[in-house]
């Protein structure tokens, strides 16, 4: 028996010397066996020999792995050859456990996994011994001997690796009576495979045909030729070594069959050009897909019938070109291998996976909610950084879900409006069909057992039954059946689900480890764009890994061959380092790889090969030849840097496509060609909307005596901001889903604080007054202290009493002095008992609007400097309104039939509170909480020139804010007993500041001891001899209230008429917009 190797020019898929091997063997022995690298090149192979008569029966066709796993799993010792995945998952226990020992060198991350996978799959065998090659790195080393811990995991799961089997299996097999077999195109071969085609070599008849002869695209074949004999020698193996000349193959252009031979040797006598070699020079990335589709097109017009795209990112180009070439009546298909984690169905599955395992980690340890005797329920809550769980919001919304869209974004804005939501809450939703969907809801529920397989199932079943074979489906099939195997491999490997169930530690083994095996493994996917009657099919593949048979297609098209995209340099790779250093494998020439594959890709082609490259980057950068190119172009005399116009004059125009960048919607259309225009328009300026639809922008409210439009004062001062704003935020609603802890919330809190703070001040007066203790007495002895209902009642019942006469006075109603104290240590207990209601759901289901919950230690921050504000805020008020007196906390108006008319429509709302001197004059305020800055240039009724220089043309200009102004005249009428004399915005945020409309008499009162400058002091105060406007019998304050109720029912016509058009007063209007695009639009 011996070794026979035969270093062939032969560019047949079986050479005439593998084709007399294999005869010889069938007459020898009946049968034959021949392996090839891969399995299509195994078909091809298979075709060839049902060709050729006697070879159509009797000889097996298959991959060195394959048969060896087929011998093994007859005559090896019971272990099963690991996969892939099983490997992954030992490699992510072993450097897991190495790395947590202490100074430990290996660190766990899927780099060192990676690095740890590649040396154990390629030569375990090799790294058991404990010699230290020269040349690595401590840390190189200490991952080289992790190799036996993964050794010990195989051994106590009874599994082996393929590399270990090839050197065993010689060893296990009968002597004698073995095939005698025929080896073809294995000169990429791992050593393994080439070391066990010696070993067999001792026992049967054993002959490699490789492609070894001298020309330079042969360099790997003559590597394997060489180290076959030397691993001959070492066996013992007898050897002979033949040389089989090649002969060209008819059915390929001159050109093509002079470029082959002519490629990488140095000539003096230039190539012929007749058109078989072309070269496509897009200016640029965004000319490019447009640029090879046009080249596919022009090759398919020419005869073509089957074209090859060979590309760096074969992803990219196949989702740019697919469209593309269907537009032109192309079909096309594409072999892509991809990450999971780059497909939508794998991110999606990854989120379903993280946010499963992370929330149920936190809801073993979350506080279980208390139900409360009002049957609310008190949640306490933990880390919030998961919050909103956006990545579940994202799976919900995939295609592998099987949620529909609405009911997803249902759930999405459902758990973002809730800063209450738990863990646990997530979780339960996520199991509930209703909620989600059947598959849905299994899925997690198999994801909590431990069992990912079985979850990946849940949500596989839905898409098979379906049938759809549209990319979306036959990606997420793909997804999750890898995630099946994951499943399988992380059992087998040992992460039971048994065991894990109920044991949150082993369980957050199991999610992490599958989280890591789906993360680092990729999917084959097979797209394909049929069109009908479509003559042509390009077939898009990676040009990395680019293996096609000689003549196999009609066309070549090599993209992206420019230096950057398609480089020729030894690559830092430290695994083929290492396994060089641990003599695993011989050093490699990345030049002599990239060689091989060019011959290959020029052999393939029956009609011509095409070259394309960018002439600039997208950065404007010239874009300099790929080596490989440069190789083709040296074949006609042309150098890399040669201009296109001097490539166009030796390869022919016709040869030569370029393609421009100003083309943009020819380059950016899938036709090819600008879209025809159909019609046109000219943009409306926002808001603008046409007359038929203006009774759609205020409806009248249902249910109004006068169907009058219902509308708050908030809602006109927006309206007066802009038109279109308004429109956009109260009739469209359009707002941030997520519950947020800003100024809109920390205000509500404050608004109910002070509300609280202030009524209890005066109810505990009236019952010093009254001689009563009940309110005190409720306070001692219920557990809720102020915040019971018997309290509030009863609190509630003697503030009805001063409200029933505001002007008579109570003492130690008003925060001054002598109550400063008292008056802050309710606050205090006000300030923490709303806090605590913050944290309850109503009826256990919905928390409080606009609830201020903090997430962050930021957060906790803000809500120390709000309770220091509204103490302040108190000494603050100590100083102000002299002779003031709370009498009316959020008193609200034109709800529940009790319909309040303002400037032409029903007005509806809520006013801060209501101060009384004992003359009965009365101050309207309305808190602010912001900033002091600015804060009186924005609130106060006048400008520079004060009340005089109100009046314009049109009557009153309305200042920036008018809301306390509204509210004035609303008080006005509904406490007819009261003179308004002021209409204030009390700023809560220290330094306070007080702004608005103050009757000049009552000017000194209102500012008490924090009097105005002379300069600001006329922005403020209105003279009672002012007349605004037409007003009869009414001058100063009420004049203005008047005033300002005319000028507002002028602009709400506007509303009533639909006119919503954009129009903003200032840049400020603009904040807060939701309209981003407006053309109007003044501010980010």
């Amino acid at each position: 028996m011996a070794l026979h190797i035969v270093k062939t020019g032969r560019e047949d898929v079986v050479s005439p010397a593998a084709v007399g091997a294999l005869r010889q063997a069938l007459r020898h022995g009946g049968r034959s066996v021949l392996l090839a690298p891969s399995f299509e090149r195994a078909l091809d192979a298979q075709r060839v020999l049902a060709g050729i008569e006697g070879l159509g029966l009797g000889v097996q066709t298959t991959t060195p792995l394959a048969w060896a796993g087929e011998r093994w799993g007859v005559w090896g010792d019971g272990r099963r050859i690991v996969d892939g995945l099983a490997r992954e998952a030992l490699c992510l226990r072993v450097v897991a456990r190495a790395a947590a020992r202490e100074g430990s060198l290996v660190k766990n991350n899927p780099g060192t996994r990676s690095l740890l996978s590649g040396l154990v799959s390629r030569g375990l065998s090799s790294l058991r011994g404990d010699g230290r090659p020269e040349g690595l790195t401590d840390a190189e080393v200490a991952v080289a001997l992790l190799a036996r811990d993964y050794d010990a995991e195989l051994a106590g799961l009874g599994l082996v690796e393929a590399c270990d089997v090839m050197e065993l299996l010689p060893g296990v097999l009968p002597q004698g009576g073995g095939a005698q077999m025929v080896a073809v195109g294995l000169e990429d071969a791992p050593a393994c495979q080439l070391r066990l085609l010696a070993r067999l070599s001792l026992d049967r008849e054993v002959t490699v045909v490789l492609r070894a002869l001298d020309a330079p695209a042969s360099e790997p074949g003559r590597e394997a030729v060489r180290e076959l004999i030397d691993l001959a020698k070492s066996e013992g193996a007898p050897l002979d070594v033949a040389e089989e000349r090649g002969c060209e193959k008819p059915g390929r252009p001159a050109e093509l069959s002079a470029l082959a031979s002519s490629l990488f040797v140095r000539t003096d006598s230039p190539l012929p050009a007749s058109g078989a070699v072309r070269v496509v020079l897009p200016a640029g990335p965004s000319a490019e897909l447009a640029a090879i589709a046009e080249e596919v097109s022009a090759l398919a017009q020419a005869g073509s019938r089957s074209v090859t795209v060979a590309a760096p990112d074969v992803a990219s180009v196949w989702r740019g070109l697919a469209g593309r070439l269907a537009a032109r009546g192309i079909s096309s298909r594409a072999r892509l291998r991809v990450p999971v984690r780059s497909t939508e169905s794998g991110r999606a599955l990854l989120e379903l996976v993280d946010g499963v395992s992370s929330l149920a980690e936190l809801a073993a340890e979350w506080p279980a909610p208390r139900r409360l005797p009002n049957r609310d329920v008190r949640v306490e809550l933990r880390d919030m950084s998961w919050w909103p769980p956006m990545g579940l919001s994202d799976f919900l919304a995939s295609r592998i879900s099987g949620v529909d869209a609405a009911r997803a974004r249902a759930l999405d804005a459902q758990w973002r409006s809730n800063r209450l939501l738990t863990p646990a809450a997530v979780l339960e939703q996520l199991q509930n069909e209703r909620s989600t969907s059947a598959a849905c809801a299994a899925a997690v529920r198999e994801l909590l057992r431990g069992r990912v397989g079985s979850c990946a199932s849940k949500l596989l079943a839905p898409i098979v039954e379906g049938g759809k074979k549209d990319d979306s489906s036959l990606e997420a099939v793909a997804v999750l059946g890898q995630a099946l195997s994951v499943g399988m491999s992380l059992k087998e490997c040992g992460y039971s689900a048994e065991d894990a169930c109920g044991d949150i530690s082993a369980l957050r083994e199991l999610w992490s480890a599958a989280s890591a095996l789906l993360s680092s493994s990729s999917v084959s996917l097979r797209p394909e764009r049929v069109v009908e009657g479509s003559a042509c099919v390009a077939t898009v593949l990676p040009a990395a890994s680019f293996e096609a048979a000689p003549l196999s297609c009609d066309a070549i098209v090599l993209c992206g061959q420019t230096s950057v995209e398609s480089p020729v340099s030894a690559s830092d790779d430290v695994l083929h380092a290492m396994l060089c250093a641990y003599g695993v494998e011989r050093p490699r020439s990345a030049m002599a790889a990239a060689r091989a594959r060019l011959d290959a890709a020029v052999r393939a082609a029956r009609r011509s090969v095409s070259f394309e490259r960018c002439l600039f980057s997208a950065d404007s950068k010239e874009c300099f030849c790929g080596v490989m190119m440069s190789e083709a172009l040296a074949c006609y005399g042309l150098s890399a840097s040669a201009p296109a116009d001097k490539v166009s004059r030796v390869l022919g125009e016709r040869s030569v496509p370029l393609r421009g960048e100003l083309q943009i919607s020819e380059n950016a259309a899938d036709a090819g060609a600008s879209p025809r225009t159909e019609g046109g328009c000219r943009p409306s300026p926002a808001g603008r909307i046409d007359t038929a639809l203006a009774s759609c922008v205020m409806p009248p409210q249902e249910g109004t005596a006068s169907g009058l439009p219902l509308l708050s004062a908030s809602q006109i001062e927006t309206y007066l901001e802009c038109p279109y704003k308004w429109f956009s935020l109260r009739r469209l609603r359009l707002h941030d889903a997520d519950a947020g802890f800003g100024g809109a919330e920390a205000g509500t809190f404050a608004h109910r604080v002070l509300e609280v703070t202030h009524r209890n001040l005066l109810a505990s007066a009236l019952a010093r007054a009254e001689g009563s203790d009940a309110l005190f007495r409720i306070e001692a002895e219920d557990p809720e202290g102020m915040q019971s209902e018997a309290y509030v009642a009863e609190a509630e019942r003697l503030v009805a009493l001063a409200q029933a006469d505001p002007s008579t006075r109570v003492e130690g109603s008003r925060v001054d002095a002598s109550t400063l104290d008292a008056a802050r240590a309710l606050l205090s207990k006000e300030f923490d008992g709303h806090l605590s209601h913050q944290y309850q759901l109503k009826r256990g289901k919905r928390p409080m609007p606009q609830a201020l919950v903090p997430h962050t230690s930021a957060e906790e921050g803000s809500l120390v400097s709000l309770r220091r504000d509204l103490e302040s805020l108190l000494g603050y008020e100590s100083e102000i309104l002299a002779g003031f007196e709370p009498r009316c906390f959020e008193w609200s108006f034109g709800k529940r039939g009790a319909y309040v008319e303002y400037a032409g429509v029903q007005l509806t709302g809520t006013v801060d509170r209501i101060d009384v001197d004992a003359h009965g004059q009365a101050a309207v305020i309305d808190y602010k909480h912001k900033g002091a800055r600015g804060f009186a240039s924005e609130y106060d009724a006048f400008g520079e020139g004060g009340a005089a220089a109100a009046m314009g043309e049109g009557g009153l200009i309305l200042p920036r804010r008018v809301q306390s102004l509204i509210y004035g005249q609303v008080v006005r009428r509904a406490f007819p007993q009261l003179k308004v004399v002021s209409a204030v915005y009390l700023c809560t945020k220290a330094p306070h500041e007080l702004a608005g409309a103050v009757d000049a008499e009552a000017a000194d009162n209102v500012f008490g001891m924090r009097p105005l400058s002379s300069r600001r002091l006329p922005k403020v105060e209105v003279p009672r001899s002012v007349r605004f406007g037409d007003s009869a019998g009414s001058l100063g304050i009420e004049s203005l209230l008047d005033a300002c109720e005319e000028a507002i029912a002028a602009k709400l016509e506007r509303m009533m008429s639909g006119d919503i058009e954009a129009d903003p007063v200032d840049a400020h209007a603009c904040d807060y917009c939701p309209v981003l695009n407006c053309d109007k639009r003044c501010s980010k």
